[in-house]
């Protein structure tokens, strides 16, 4: 999952914006879900332009074509605000 971060409270070193609890997104892109140990597959609950509300220390932040995203696991996500 993807998101575009939305609400920034305070900021970090590489100028990311945090909530004290967490930080909140809009999902612009899903996968097809996550694999079980036995290779099943188990579908992503969310849709893109989901809000949603993550832990303020998950997923891994990129820059594509200069915009910058932040990738989490679904499993990170601790609500769907939308």
């Amino acid at each position: 999952m993807s998101t575009n971060e939305s609400t920034p409270a305070r900021r970090n070193g590489a100028g990311k914006g945090f909530t004290q609890e967490g930080s909140q997104g809009k999902v612009i892109a899903v996968g097809p879900g996550r694999r079980t140990d036995k290779g099943e597959l188990i579908p992503v609950e969310l849709s893109e332009g989901d809000k949603v509300l993550y832990g303020k220390y998950s997923g891994t932040e990129v820059n594509i074509g200069g915009e910058d995203y932040l990738i989490v696991k679904e499993t990170d996500v601790l609500a769907v605000l939308s």
